[in-house]
């Protein structure tokens, strides 16, 4: 009977529990040293992207570096899937192939780190657009200690981009779409 609602009272929905970080993320065994990513929409890839590109492989400690396409997709500002865009990267910059990542597990930056912590990186460096650096700076160490737990998290601009520039330095994928 305890169970019970008394006559005429309605039922409440059920609340959905609400995810919680954990504590701390479990201990890894750290074997590597630093791993250099660039995680972006990429969308479409453009000769503009190649800047920053080379400041991953600029920024990266023998090569150890990664270039990973954002999941997303939508008609407006992600035309493209994400196995078009890493098939397009792989031809535009042939110098970066072997680095780049089609994961369908990293859809977002987390993941992209929490990856490079089980696999024992003890740092990682996040290039980005100039633009980005606050962004991305506050969101990933936020994080760390509580979903991966690095030694260090560099936050590096790969530069600033000037809208009204021509060529490459002024290159978007704004502008191509």
């Amino acid at each position: 009977l305890s169970g019970m609602q008394p006559a005429g009272a309605q039922q409440q929905p059920a609340q959905e529990p609400v995810a919680k970080l954990p504590e701390a993320p479990p201990e890894v065994e750290k074997t590597k040293g630093t791993l250099t990513v660039a995680f972006g929409r990429f969308n479409p890839p453009t000769t503009g992207h190649e800047k920053l590109l080379n400041q991953v492989a600029k920024s990266s400690d023998e090569d150890d570096y990664i270039i990973v396409p954002s999941r997303s997709q939508d008609a407006k500002k992600n035309p493209l899937d994400t196995d078009t865009k890493y098939d397009v990267m792989q031809k535009m910059f042939p110098n970066h192939a072997d680095n780049m990542v089609n994961d369908p597990n990293s859809k977002t930056i987390f993941d992209v780190l929490k990856k490079a912590y089980g696999d024992g990186y003890s740092s990682v460096n996040i290039v980005v657009g100039g633009d980005r650096v606050k962004e991305f700076d506050k969101l990933s160490t936020e994080y760390n200690g509580k979903l991966y737990n690095f030694n260090s998290l560099k936050t590096i601009s790969a530069g600033d981009r000037d809208a009204d520039a021509e060529g490459v330095e002024g290159m978007s994928a704004s502008k191509m779409r």
